[in-house]
């Protein structure tokens, strides 16, 4: 019986690195655009892939090239204005003038042409102050967008993607708090490595106080190196914090299968370490997403408030559903080694496939 167990999780686990897409939780790359609000005007500078029109002829026959572009101005023009939506509270702002230009971008392994659109917009003076609403058609771009918005010494970034494709910039204090409440619960709530680490690490136990103590030095520890990665005060490559991240899975879920468990105090400190890096981990993503220079401390509240109130949820769903199976001692009784096995073998082939471009072996 303990030979088959074994044959399943390797056979398990090999499939996982045999037929499984390589994809990393929190890294990947976007274009990028910049809206400058001065006193009298807001600038828009963005480029777009010339493939992402639709209907454009981008035929590169040599023959009249810029005269086609300039002939299809205006059907660029209202494909990006109907894509890139910008609002200043009740105003959108009169275009003053919209330029394109064709340029050529280039990396490793290809070049792409780009249309580069320059949109000058007019707004009123008490509109130039008002929170920035941004909202992209992002199955159109076609990529994740990083998007920067500058108004005098305030600025902030926000990625925008398929799945967030909206973002109010420049807010008060109390916007930037919810704002970053939401993404932290989002988060961790569709983070699934950070909610299989807290599955396998509570559910051997459900002593209340234990749960409290764990949560509690989980909390702390990722709350300490977000707050320091966030400001700046630790820089650590985000390609070495995500294999450890899956690696503390692995060692939590190899405690549980060989039945080692410390005391409390020992099991705390263990937790308090391992949530250091889940902590690197947070920092790593939003750096990716959003970030902003006049609230450094409210963001970085908000965005811990947001995490510990997804895993009080996740916990809160967790004992329901631990209560709604006592009836089933079997299962109840079983189910912390099923959920360690499954840790393992996932954790382990989390582990590979985040060192991937060092193992020449897996399939890209």
């Amino acid at each position: 019986m303990k030979l088959f167990r074994y044959f399943l999780v390797a056979s398990v686990f090999w499939s996982l690195c045999l037929f499984t897409c390589v994809t990393h939780a929190h890294l990947n790359s976007a274009g990028y655009a910049s809206v400058n609000i001065l006193p009298d005007k807001a600038v828009i500078l963005i480029s777009v892939p010339l493939q992402t029109f639709k209907g454009i002829d981008v035929a590169l026959d040599g023959v009249g090239f810029p005269e086609k572009i300039d002939a299809q101005k205006k059907e660029i023009i209202r494909q990006l204005d109907t894509a890139i939506r910008l609002s200043w509270g009740a105003e959108q702002g009169e275009v003053i003038d919209d330029q394109i230009a064709v340029t050529m971008s280039s990396d490793s392994q290809h070049q792409t042409l780009q249309i580069e659109w320059l949109r000058y917009l007019k707004l009123s003076s008490s509109g130039l102050l008002q929170p920035v609403l941004l909202k992209v058609n992002a199955a159109w771009l076609g990529e994740d967008y990083l998007f920067h918005i500058q108004r005098g010494d305030d600025a902030e970034f926000a990625k925008m993607s398929a799945i967030y494709t909206e973002h109010l910039f420049l807010k008060n204090s109390w916007g930037t708090l919810y704002a970053f409440l939401q993404e932290g619960l989002f988060h961790i709530l569709t983070g699934f490595d950070h909610l299989l680490f807290l599955c396998v690490l509570l559910i051997v136990n459900t002593s209340m106080r234990r749960w409290l103590w764990v949560l509690s030095s989980f909390t702390l520890a990722h709350g300490l190196t977000y707050a320091l990665a966030s400001q700046g005060f630790i820089q650590l490559n985000a390609t070495l914090i995500e294999p450890i991240i899956a690696f503390t899975i692995m060692l939590t879920a190899f405690l549980q299968i060989r039945n080692i468990h410390p005391k409390l105090w020992q099991e705390c400190v263990v937790v308090f370490s391992f949530g250091l890096f889940h902590g690197l981990g947070f920092a790593s993503s939003m750096s990716s997403i959003s970030a902003e220079t006049r609230f450094l401390i409210v963001s970085v509240l908000g965005f811990n408030l947001g995490i510990e109130l997804g895993q009080l949820l996740f916990a809160l769903a967790l004992l329901i559903l631990l209560w709604s199976l006592k009836k089933s001692s079997m299962l109840l009784d079983n189910m912390p080694d099923w959920v360690a096995w499954f840790s393992l073998i996932l954790g382990s082939f989390w582990v590979l496939e985040r060192i991937h471009p060092w193992i020449s072996w897996l399939p890209t």
